[in-house]
Parts: C-alpha cells; sequence; structure tokens
C-alpha cells in the first residue's frame, strides 16, 4: 500500500512538473483554451469576399470580414446602429441625410437615428399600425415631412416633437417633391396633388390619364410626373400649369431621376425617354427588348440604367448614344466615389470604371438587404438589413 501510494505521488510531482516546464497552470489551461475556443469561434458580419474571377472575366476577392470589404471600395467604417424594429418587421423606407438617418417599419414606427455616432435620437409610431405611409423627405429648414396617404407630419429632427398634423386634400400614392413650401404628390385617383405647407391646404390639383405609382421628380424649379397609363407631365408648382407634356407607352416600375433641366424615364414600354422640361416631344428614345426594372442612375451627363439580358448600359444624355455596356450586371449605381461608380446588385456590391464600364473590385455581402447613399458624390454609404441592422462607411481619405 506504501508503495503504491509513493507511486501515486511521484506520478503528481512528475506531471507538476512537466505541466510547470511547459508554463502551464490548471488556470492557464482554462484561460487557454478559453482563448482558443474566442478565437475559434466566428464573428458575425454582414459582408464576405472572395477574390478570384468569374465566367466574365470580372474580379472578385478574398475572404475578409465587413470592414475589409467595403476598404476594397475606398470606404472605412463608422458605426453599427439598431433603429426600433419589433419582432416580424421590416424596414419599409430608409433615407440617409449628412445629419439623420431615418428609418420607418412595417408597422409605422419612426426611428431617427443620429449620423454621426449610430444612436437612436427617438422613435415613434407618427398614426396607427394600419396607417398606409409613402415616405419622409426633409424640408429645407431641416424639419422631416412624414407622409401617410392622408396627412403630413411636421417633425422636429432632434427633439421628434411632432409641429404639426396637416390633413391632405385627397389619398396619395407616392412620396413627394417637393419645391419651396409647396409638396407635390401622386394619387391613385389619376391626379397631381400639390400642397401648401404655409397654409395647410391644397394648392392645385391636376388631372392625368391613369394612377400615379412612381414619385414626382424636381426639374429644375418644376416637377416631372407620369402616370401608368404613360402620360407624362412637367407642371408649374405655383399654379399648376403644363409646361412640357408626353407620351409614354406605358408605366413605371422604378422613379424618374433628372438632370440639366431634363427628366429621364426607364420605362415599363421597353424604353428609355428623355424629355426637356418644356418639351412637348421626346429628345430621344431608345428603345430595347425587355421592360425596364431597376433604378435609373444620372450624373454628370451620364444615365446609367440595367437593362435585361444585356448588363449595366451607359448612355450619353444629350442624345441617347450608348458608351458602354458591362454584360451580366443587374441592378442598380447607387453613387460616385472618387473615380468609381458604386454598384449594387442585390447581392454584390461593385466599383465600376465610369469610362470603360470595367468592374474593378466585387464583393459578396451576407445579410445585406440594400445599399443606400448620403449624396450622389463622394457621401456616405449605408448597408442595412431589412430586420433592421445599419452600418455606416465613409470614404476614405
Amino acid at each position: 500500500m506504501l508503495a503504491l501510494l509513493n507511486h501515486t505521488a511521484v506520478s503528481r510531482v512528475t506531471l507538476l512538473a512537466l505541466a510547470l516546464c511547459l508554463g502551464l497552470s490548471p488556470a492557464g489551461c482554462k484561460k487557454n483554451r478559453a482563448s482558443a475556443d474566442a478565437a475559434a469561434k466566428p464573428t458575425t458580419s454582414l459582408a464576405k469576399v472572395e477574390r478570384r474571377t468569374d465566367a466574365d472575366g470580372l474580379p472578385l476577392a478574398k475572404s475578409l470580414n465587413s470592414f475589409d470589404a467595403f476598404s476594397a471600395l475606398g470606404y472605412r467604417p463608422e458605426w453599427v446602429g439598431y433603429p426600433v424594429m419589433p419582432r416580424g418587421r421590416k424596414v419599409n423606407f430608409f433615407d440617409a441625410f449628412d445629419d439623420i438617418v431615418i428609418v420607418q417599419e412595417s408597422g409605422n414606427v419612426l426611428t431617427v437615428m443620429d449620423a454621426a455616432t449610430g444612436s437612436n435620437r427617438w422613435s415613434l409610431n407618427p398614426s396607427t399600425k394600419l396607417t398606409k405611409f409613402v415616405g419622409s423627405i426633409r424640408r429645407p429648414d431641416g424639419d422631416i415631412l412624414c407622409s401617410s396617404e392622408s396627412e403630413v407630419f411636421i417633425l422636429d429632427p432632434v427633439t421628434g416633437v411632432i409641429k404639426q398634423r396637416q390633413h391632405l386634400a385627397k389619398i396619395v400614392n407616392t412620396r413627394p417633391a417637393i419645391v419651396a413650401d409647396i409638396l407635390v404628390y401622386g394619387c391613385p385617383s389619376a391626379e397631381v396633388l400639390a400642397h401648401s405647407l404655409t397654409s395647410g391646404y391644397k394648392r392645385w390639383a391636376y388631372a392625368v390619364d391613369g394612377p400615379i405609382t412612381a414619385p414626382p421628380v424636381r426639374v429644375g424649379d418644376h416637377v416631372s410626373v407620369v402616370s401608368q397609363r404613360g402620360e407624362m407631365v412637367v407642371l408649374e408648382t405655383r399654379q399648376g400649369a403644363a409646361v412640357g407634356r408626353g407620351q409614354l407607352f406605358g408605366g413605371l416600375a422604378n422613379s424618374p431621376v433628372s438632370e440639366g433641366g431634363k427628366v429621364f424615364f426607364a420605362g415599363l414600354d421597353q424604353s428609355v425617354w428623355a424629355y426637356d422640361q418644356y418639351g412637348h416631344e421626346p429628345t430621344w428614345r431608345v428603345r430595347l427588348d425587355q421592360p425596364l426594372r431597376d433604378q435609373p442612375f444620372v450624373l454628370n451627363d451620364r444615365l446609367y440604367i440595367s437593362i435585361p439580358g444585356e448588363g449595366l448600359a451607359c448612355m450619353d444624355t444629350s442624345n441617347g448614344k450608348r458608351l458602354w455596356t458591362t454584360k451580366g450586371l443587374q441592378g442598380s449605381v447607387v453613387a460616385k466615389r472618387g473615380e468609381r461608380l458604386i454598384f449594387w446588385g442585390g447581392h454584390e456590391a461593385m466599383a465600376i470604371d465610369p469610362l470603360r464600364g470595367d468592374v474593378t473590385e466585387r464583393i459578396t455581402l451576407t445579410g445585406v438587404d440594400r445599399l443606400a447613399a448620403d449624396k450622389p458624390v463622394d457621401g456616405n454609404l449605408y448597408a442595412y438589413s431589412l430586420k433592421g441592422e445599419v452600418q455606416k462607411y465613409s470614404p476614405k481619405k
């Protein structure tokens, strides 16, 4: 028995000495194991990247976390934020500005986030969860104008106080365009409604052929509207007089865009149209083989639009001439960063050379539903999921 005890004691001493020689201790073993477990635990991120070449020869990148992924596009991380998002709901409207980010979820809770920090300034539901909202814009003085189909709520961006609730004379179907103190909406009743923020009442209404689902777009000091039957009008905002008029052969599944006194439509009638704000005939029209649904983007006399079956096309806004087409790309240009376009394709973000259409960077994003920018050139980029996580990225200097 004594020999057995001595043998056991020797074994324990031998093991302890071995552990000390290796620089380990029971506590150290636990610490090292915890460190190993932490190192092995996957980190959550919105983006993963692979760097390789696809069938079309477009470059991809190796696996990185989301911050490194956006670095390839010329951005650096700022923050991750979480607007108020009750379980089972999703983002309905997302709008980014220099000072704030506005998120409204499907139950109508509106959250205003501080653009500098990502913290939630305030949140509220302006009405009931059954009310249909059409989106928010900003007033020149900074107030938030949140529109439902029957009211406009004027909100203080710092405190969330509802300064006014103004009733709309008609049921509206789109977010408004704003010119001075006038909001211009499209209506399902085949009318354009102008609402005065100063008086709180209807300024004028203009009848068109067919309901309006695409938001009006500002063209200089006028507003252009197109109905789902293809009637296009450019309206003077003070009195509602038509200064331009045209006819498409169908409606829109996206929003019109404007630049330099011209307005551009990518239509369901398989055409891209350009109208001068005072013209009654199109400046040009490009006929295609498929209806156009992706959002067009216009900048510096160039119109970018994804064409089904062809890819991303760049057109000269003066004559509609095709300057280049990058095959296989379906989605929308969301901004320009430096000398590169930032393109969102649903699961991938890309940097594209605006002169030739070459894809210079391409990243695959996991968990990101959309990209948005707070301004078209060298602004901040936001990646967000419909479940409510928001990531902000600023341009690298």
